[in-house]
Order: C-alpha cells, then structure tokens, then sequence
C-alpha cells in the first residue's frame, strides 16, 4: 500500500513539475541519470559499510525505497533545481537550504512508515547527508550549463 501512495505521489509531483519546469530535456536526463547514481552510491554505502541504516527486506517496503530512491527524490532535487535557477544571485543558495529541509523530512517520513529502518542515524547525519546530496546535484546542474559542454578551446 505505502508503494502504490508514493507512486501517486510521483505521478502528481511529476504534473506539477511539468507546469512548472524550465529546464530543457537535454539537461533533465543527465541529472536525473547523476543524483539516481550518486545518491544510490552514498546509500549503499551507508547500507553496507556504516550499517547506520538497514535495508527493508520485505516486498512493499523495498518497492517502496526503490520509488522513493529513484522516482522521488530525482524529481525533488529538480524541483530544487528549477527553483534555484530561477532565484536571484542573493537568494540561490537559500534553494540548499530548502531543498535539505525537504529531502531531511523524506528521510522522517520514510523511517516513519517502515521504509528504511535507522539503526545509529541522528538528524545530524541526515542534514549532512542532505547538503551533499543537493549541493553536488546543484553543482553538476552548473557543470552542465556551463561552456565547458560546448566544444570549442576557449574553455581550456
């Protein structure tokens, strides 16, 4: 059940996104494709190495985290994204401190339905987690809209 509500969830944050979204599909795709491996490299890390957070071992809460991993906070980190683009110089950074907040209270709401189980992790450990997951998908953002991707020798 907790699998078929964050599906919905996807389909209708996925609606609003497309209203409201400004990035071209040439940038969608690579950072959609970067925050699911990076974000799934960090996590099975902590999974495996750390053991701060346990892996769901039955079917509708590993579905769940699969959702959740790789539908939701994808399309979370371009929300922030767009939001941070669309922000002026003096407010863009306050888009990591939204998008923090946001991903800190995903991980609250996963642990309070049962679908990831934290073991040793504190608030401390999720806000770090959060500030890396978005200011590196923020900065692979500024790598792909940069001139470096263009061609040409003026970047060397």
């Amino acid at each position: 059940m907790i699998t078929f509500s964050f599906a919905v969830l996807f389909f209708l944050l996925l609606i609003g996104f497309l209203k409201m979204n400004i990035l071209h599909i040439t940038k969608i795709i690579p950072l959609w494709l970067f925050i699911i491996f990076f974000s799934g490299i960090i996590m099975n890390a902590i999974f495996t190495n750390l053991q701060y957070i346990t892996n769901p071992k039955a079917l509708d809460p590993y579905f769940s985290y699969l959702i959740l991993q790789d539908l939701l906070l994808p399309l979370t980190l371009l929300y922030i994204i767009n939001i941070f683009i669309r922000l002026h110089t003096a407010l863009k950074w306050s888009a990591l401190v939204l998008g923090s907040i946001l991903l800190v209270m995903g991980q609250r709401v996963g642990d309070s339905l049962g679908v990831i189980d934290f073991q040793h992790w504190n608030l401390g450990y999720a806000l770090l987690l959060a500030v890396v997951i978005v200011f590196i998908s923020i900065m692979f953002y500024l790598f792909l809209a940069s001139d470096v991707l263009k061609g040409g020798r003026d970047h060397l």
